[in-house]
């Protein structure tokens, strides 16, 4: 991870919650349901990341979502 990455996902951690879901929003398209910081912290990161380094492939994709 490049450290201009590794920045902005630390300071999403300070994040107010209104900044934080239109950051959801951006990223994947559609309002957030949650409400939970921590939640969205992390699924922000994980979608900066995931980004960076390339999707998952589709077999993946559904695999993680019939797994939660």
């Amino acid at each position: 991870m490049d450290a201009t990455l590794q920045q902005e996902i630390e300071s999403l951690a300070q994040t107010q919650m209104k900044d934080l879901k239109l950051r959801y929003r951006e990223l994947f398209g559609e309002e957030s349901p949650s409400w939970n910081h921590q939640h969205l912290f992390r699924r922000v990161a994980w979608r900066l990341q995931a980004r960076e380094a390339g999707e998952l492939s589709e077999r993946a994709r559904v695999r993680a979502v019939v797994k939660f």
